[in-house]
């Protein structure tokens, strides 16, 4: 009997395919997005419960800062 050559790949190289990463950079757009308007939402019912426009808008601004970050970095990663 021949010996096998078939090789089996835990995570197939699909990266360099162009629909892939299109699918994959709307994606992460589609997942900032929704974050920040939750965020937004979020911060709108809080202003109108009377808490400490402030400290809610600094951590909110804060959250915000971070997912772009996220969302800028994640279109340079290249599995």
């Amino acid at each position: 009997m021949k010996k096998s050559t078939l090789q089996v790949s835990a995570e197939p190289d699909i990266t360099s395919e162009p629909l892939h990463e299109l699918i994959r950079h709307s994606a992460k757009q589609l997942i900032a997005a929704v974050v920040e308007a939750e965020l937004e939402a979020m911060l709108n019912a809080v202003l109108t419960m009377g808490v400490m426009p402030s400290s809610v808008t600094v951590i909110c601004h804060s959250v915000q800062q971070r997912v772009a970050a996220m969302a800028v970095s994640a279109r340079h990663i290249h599995r």
